[in-house]
């Protein structure tokens, strides 16, 4: 389409490299793309070697903890956020190409949602990811701070469960729940660098001997390994994040411990006003949820093709 314009911007005093600022004319809103331009253009760099250089400079988030720049290697789906009036940026030797403005929603959002037969699955699809990354991250913290602070709140049944289960363990809660944490994330890194042939079967294999073997020997508890487990499979639904949401289970773990539900709340309270306060491009960084915007706008609901046809 002859909407399609480049803005290409040699990058880096020794390397030269040419980073393309792309978007579509009508779409794409041009303050955006003049304050992408604006931005690339002033980098003093010696080279830049991959778009992930690129994408630290244009990152919003001052903690540079939450994802503020989405990075994209298919073509199609760089083709469909060039459509939706975003800005693509990419980078000559690079397979990444960044997005701008990226919102939180899109972490949600998976290609094979769109390739689904029927929205409803897609729509499913997101509803459980959604569950999953906040239980992931408050899972332990509550787990701890039941057991500490709140016991009372929990059934009889299930409280006696967990009384016979940690008689023995030399550990107080929160740290033995800090150590199950720390089990999980070394295995992880662990099978983020072993070849990929022996990899999955190696931490599969870890990971149930390792357990079973702390929980036989009376160092962990049954229901400690099993909440640290549902948690680390919980952030892998929105693996771009992970090191994050590992971060904020973490902060959220030791609030859990040391000042129950209470600390839990303020916490979580603290976390979504950051992140509402952010504002990407011009684009608040959680909508359209926060400020809600019209169903149309693909957020966790996925509308019907003929739907977002007719709205157009």
């Amino acid at each position: 389409t002859p909407d399609f314009k480049p803005e290409n911007i040699k990058v880096g005093d020794k390397t030269g490299t040419l980073v393309s600022v792309c978007y579509i004319e009508g779409a794409a809103d041009k303050k955006v793309v003049d304050a992408v331009v604006k931005k690339i253009s002033g980098l003093k760099l010696d080279g830049v070697l991959d778009s992930s250089y690129i994408a630290a400079f244009l990152d919003v988030d001052p903690t540079n903890l939450f994802k503020t720049v989405g990075s994209v290697e298919k073509p199609d789906i760089v083709a469909s956020k060039l459509l939706e009036g975003k800005v693509a940026v990419a980078v000559d030797g690079s397979p990444l190409v960044l997005t701008l403005p990226y919102t939180f929603i899109e972490d949600m959002h998976s290609p094979d949602d769109y390739y689904y037969n029927t929205p409803q699955t897609a729509t499913v699809a997101r509803i459980l990811r959604l569950i999953a990354m906040p239980a992931a991250v408050l899972l332990p913290a509550i787990y701890v701070a039941l057991q500490v602070f709140h016991y009372q709140m929990l059934p009889s049944k299930f409280l006696i469960t967990i009384i016979s289960s940690v008689q023995g363990i030399p550990f107080p809660p929160m740290l033995e729940m800090l150590v199950v944490i720390l089990l999980f994330d070394v295995l992880r890194e662990a099978n983020a660098r072993m070849p990929q042939i022996a990899g999955l079967s190696l931490s599969i294999v870890g990971a149930i001997i390792l357990g079973d073997a702390a929980v036989k020997a009376g160092l962990l508890s049954a229901p400690a390994v099993m909440i640290g487990a549902m948690s680390g499979i919980g952030l892998y639904t929105m693996p771009d994040n992970t090191m994050l949401f590992m971060l904020l289970r973490l902060a959220f773990t030791l609030l859990g411990g040391t000042v129950g539900i209470v600390g839990i709340l303020l916490g979580a309270m603290l976390t979504v006003s950051y992140v509402v306060s952010l504002d990407d491009y011009g684009m608040p960084y959680l909508s359209p949820l926060s400020p809600p915007t019209a169903a149309g706008d693909d957020g966790i609901i996925k509308m019907p093709q003929d739907a977002i046809l007719k709205d157009k």
